[in-house]
């Protein structure tokens, strides 16, 4: 018999290739699964695992992909309205919480991680199809494009950094380390204005709470002034909001302003 059609060859041959494109790594308190899955515009599916409470499997999340790609859509219309509902109706179709932070799986056993990889595809694959039908391209949070310029500029960058002390426990969008400061930062990317007030409360609750612990790193909250959803109020309220020392930065500015600050 031929190899290729010899079932139990092609079988292990499929499953060395899902191998190949499976990994996983620590990031400080969770682990950053990248799955042999794609959505529609090939984005490999990225799950990011924590130890459930009670010890028993996993608590699993998109690492809020799927809020942070619908904040990048700027179509506020009821048509687009009704589509994001149905993403939260396929999200609880499969099982998913789908909060303001992140589309998650409060509890999953190791050896069923390869299914609710499949469930969290299902439903991110829609926001995917989302900004296709709104004709929009998926373009990169600035988050993404700020993080390798801050490291090719000899920082430290650290995603979903989890901040603890005793008085408090804080996860945070970046940490940035120099050889001698550091730093969290807040990136607010909403295109719309349901997107920009999530971004706005989400980083004046982590940087206050930061703030309130006696944290003594820098604080920075990055803004995107081409946002078509950013005014003048917001971004007041933003600057009148966030602790006394942070500060408020436009996107231009903290490629290079931040290393700076940081001692690079």
């Amino acid at each position: 018999m031929k190899p290729y059609f010899d079932a139990d060859w092609v079988a292990r041959a499929v499953a060395g290739q899902l191998q190949a494109t499976t990994t996983c790594k620590a990031n400080g308190d969770e682990l950053i699964l990248d799955t042999p899955l794609t959505l529609p515009d090939l984005h490999q599916v990225r799950l990011y695992l924590v130890p459930a409470e009670d010890g028993d499997g996993w608590i699993v999340s998109d690492g809020g992909w799927t809020v942070e790609q619908l904040s990048l859509l700027s179509s506020e219309t009821p048509t687009f309205r009704r589509r994001v509902e149905h993403i939260r109706a396929a999200a609880r179709r499969a099982g998913l919480e789908f909060s303001d932070d992140e589309l998650r799986m409060p509890s999953a056993a190791t050896s069923a991680l390869l299914a609710v990889a499949q469930r969290f595809a299902a439903v991110m694959s829609q926001t995917s199809l989302l900004h296709q039908a709104a004709g929009q391209e998926r373009r990169r949070p600035h988050a993404d494009e700020l993080s390798e310029r801050w490291e090719r500029a000899g920082l430290v960058v650290s995603r979903r950094a989890l901040i603890r002390s005793d008085r408090v426990r804080v996860r945070v969008s970046m940490k940035v380390s120099s050889a001698t400061s550091e730093g969290v930062v807040e990136v607010i990317d909403g295109q719309t204005n349901a997107g920009l007030v999530r971004g706005i409360d989400r980083a004046v609750t982590r940087l206050s709470a930061l703030s309130n612990s006696g944290y003594q790193g820098h604080l920075f909250a990055v803004y995107d002034e081409a946002s078509r959803a950013l005014t003048k109020e917001g971004l007041e309220l933003l600057r009148v909001a966030v602790p006394a020392h942070a500060r408020v930065i436009r996107v231009e500015e903290a490629a290079t302003a931040i290393p700076r600050a940081l001692g690079a």
